[in-house]
């Protein structure tokens, strides 16, 4: 389960690669990252400072995505275009 920010800023407990827990700061709408300690998210959470949302996508499936809907936008303006030349 991933959890979004949903304070303007939100202090959380984050175990780092040593298994000490570090504090670190994440602004309004970032995701909270996977070894964030169980017991603050639990306190966020009741707090109203952090929501469940469904797991996101990996980010190489997102870039994908942006990258079709750019070419996808593309296309007509260069039909257009080749249009325009092909009058004149």
């Amino acid at each position: 389960m991933a959890y979004r920010v949903t304070a303007p800023y939100a202090t959380v407990k984050v175990n780092d690669e040593a298994r000490k827990p570090t504090v670190y700061g994440f602004y309004e709408g970032a995701l909270l990252p996977a070894n964030a300690d169980p017991d603050n998210v639990k306190v966020l959470l009741a707090k109203g400072m952090v929501q469940k949302v469904a797991e996101p996508e990996p980010v190489e499936k997102q870039e994908a995505e942006a990258k079709k809907a750019d070419e996808a936008e593309a296309e007509p303006a260069a039909e257009k275009a080749a249009a325009k030349a092909a009058k004149a």
